[in-house]
């Protein structure tokens, strides 16, 4: 939205201000745009680090990683990602379970019901429609071990 301001009575001022009321927003709409891809890197990297520093099993593997977005009540955006991960111990059948990190003041990563239950909310929950980042986080986790 741009907004015209009127200041003394020269048309000339109108339009500058709305030039710089425009770029103004412009510069915002870029550096959201920017905030999205520094939660991906952040989200990814802190994901990585609390997969690895709990005790994995040798066989870690992960599907439908996406980004999204939740809309707390106060109105903030908090990014987050939600996936699902597979765990395979020595003789126990593998299971898929659900996972989210979500940027706090730093981040929280939930495991299972939790995170299934707060992915699937579509009330809350707006996911960006980006790629699967399951790949990405993979090579993150290996890159640790």
């Amino acid at each position: 939205m741009v907004r015209e301001i009127l200041i003394g009575t020269g048309h000339g001022v109108s339009i500058m201000l709305k030039i710089v009321a425009l770029v103004g927003l412009l510069a915002v709409g870029s550096v959201m745009a920017h905030d999205a891809g520094a939660d991906v890197e952040y989200l990814l990297t802190s994901s990585a680090a609390d997969f690895h520093a709990h005790p994995s099993p040798a066989s870690l593997d992960f599907r439908d990683v996406k980004l999204a977005h939740i809309t707390a009540p106060n109105g903030n955006s908090q990014a987050m990602i939600c996936g699902e991960f597979l765990a395979q111990e020595e003789g126990a059948e593998p299971v898929w379970q659900a996972f989210l990190t979500i940027r706090t003041s730093k981040y929280e990563q939930w495991l299972g019901a939790q995170a299934q239950a707060l992915c699937n909310d579509r009330k809350r929950v707006d996911y960006d429609g980006g790629p699967d980042l399951s790949n990405d986080l993979k090579s993150r986790v290996m890159a640790l071990r």
